[in-house]
């Protein structure tokens, strides 16, 4: 019988650097000018240059962000490339590369402003007690 081998995954808190490389492990939150992570995740990473390759990013602050078959949540940028990727809300200058992309700054404005009419509403009308 063969054992299988599974790599181990390790969670770092905060990490604050000059550069940063994770591969095949996790961190809640990255601060540093070269962010670069494979096959891992970032809670929140903050860098000048952000790259990703097949893992994860919950939010991405930087001005140059890179991503190749993997996702952010909410990416804000000067620059993001993406590559066979996914980004759920996106602001940045200068977009490239083939990507699906849930929210641009405009929808995400469009999407706000609907939120807060129907919310509005809601309380307009829903305030209204029945006698």
């Amino acid at each position: 019988m063969t054992e299988e081998m599974t790599p181990q995954v390790e969670l770092q808190e905060k990490i604050t650097a000059e550069s940063v490389t994770l591969e095949q492990a996790n961190a809640e939150m990255v601060q540093a000018e070269k962010v670069y992570v494979q096959q891992g995740g970032i809670g929140r990473a903050e860098g000048r240059f952000i790259d990703v390759s097949e893992g994860g990013i919950g939010i991405a602050i930087g001005e140059n962000i890179t991503v190749t078959e993997g996702g952010i949540g909410a990416a804000a940028a000067g620059t993001v490339t993406l590559n066979e990727s996914s980004v759920a809300f996106l602001a940045a200058r200068e977009v490239s590369g083939e990507a699906t992309i849930l929210f641009d700054l405009r929808a995400a404005v469009v999407f706000g402003v609907v939120v807060g009419v129907i919310v509005g509403l809601f309380k307009l009308f829903g305030g209204k007690s029945r006698d």
